[in-house]
């Protein structure tokens, strides 16, 4: 995975954002896709907070429980992965709130 690769804080970013605009295309969900288009600055500036108080490997161990669901083709357990990593960012970005 280009995450795991990344060695500067930004190519983590983009590998990131990457992971869920393939999730949202592969979906064929296009209000999805078309909303995460719209609010994509939004997403990245919250995941630019979030990298630098986590480690890779946090959003990393999500999005591979999110691509083996996938793969699998198990819709279930991709939308329960996927739900979980959104609670994280947000219990995240709360604390971030919080202590700023």
């Amino acid at each position: 995975m280009a995450m795991e690769r990344s060695r500067t804080n930004q190519a983590r970013l983009e590998a990131d954002v990457a992971f869920h605009e393939c999730v949202f295309r592969a979906s064929g969900n296009r209000i999805c896709h078309l909303l995460f288009k719209v609010i994509h600055r939004s997403v990245l500036t919250s995941m630019g907070h979030l990298s630098r108080r986590v480690t890779v490997d946090r959003p990393l161990s999500f999005h591979k429980k999110i691509y083996a669901a996938i793969r699998d083709r198990n819709a279930q357990a991709a939308r329960s992965a996927m739900q979980e990593h959104i609670v994280d960012a947000q219990a995240l970005l709360a604390k971030s709130s919080e202590a700023g």
